[in-house]
């Protein structure tokens, strides 16, 4: 059962929400997808027809779809060259879509935490990609986050995803590494060898082996 929510990222800036309930098993957890724009566009060609193939999810998990701005109905209707003009005026106002998107994230998050269904539930956070180096940082400002399910994940920011200024201080191995003291982490689509710093880290704050998975 799909319903479908808007919540206010800041003002002026509203976002949807699409939540899928299981039909008949009792949730036991909520996982929140965000995707990109060639993502959602799947998603939603695949709700519009019966005969497409459907995704198998586990039947007792409540699943989430926050769709940051400019993406899917929050995108904008312009050609490529339009969209890098808005991306390069946001630089100009001291701030970058990727961060903003990382904003959004953490406002559908909290707006998810207020849904009757889903409030008490454990959340896991899921996405591919660039858009899965937003939900890591998002991760790391949203309290009771179970676990992050991050597929091909960015190894550094000079892929993505843009942060003002973010390598004077950390790049991706650190993130993931503060974000396996606080929630599970699976890696997917990579290996051990692309991530020693994350592993030499957890190994030397004692975390549990279980806690990454690659």
């Amino acid at each position: 059962r799909r319903i479908e929510y808007v919540f206010t990222s800041q003002e002026a800036v509203r976002l949807p929400l699409l939540v899928f309930l299981p039909e008949t098993a009792r949730p036991q957890r909520v996982r929140v997808v965000v995707p990109d724009d060639s993502a959602w566009t799947e998603y939603e060609r695949m709700n519009a027809s019966a005969a497409a193939p459907q995704p198998e999810w586990p039947a007792d998990e409540i699943r989430v779809l926050v769709a940051a701005r400019g993406i899917g109905p929050a995108g904008w209707k312009a050609d490529e060259r339009k969209r890098t003009q808005i991306r390069r005026r946001f630089m100009l106002l001291g701030q970058t879509l990727d961060g903003m998107r990382a904003w959004d994230v953490r406002r559908g998050i909290q707006a998810i935490r207020e849904l009757a269904e889903t409030e008490s539930l454990p959340l896991v956070l899921e996405a591919n990609g660039v858009m899965g180096g937003i939900a890591l940082y998002a991760s790391l400002f949203e309290p009771d986050i179970a676990a992050l399910h991050l597929v091909d994940c960015p190894t550094t920011h000079r892929e993505g995803p843009i942060f003002l200024n973010v390598r004077r201080f950390l790049d991706i191995p650190q993130a993931l590494a503060m974000a396996a003291e606080r929630s599970e982490l699976i890696l997917g689509r990579t290996d051990e060898r692309t991530w020693p710093y994350v592993l030499e880290t957890a190994e030397r704050l004692g975390l549990p082996k279980e806690r990454i998975r690659i």
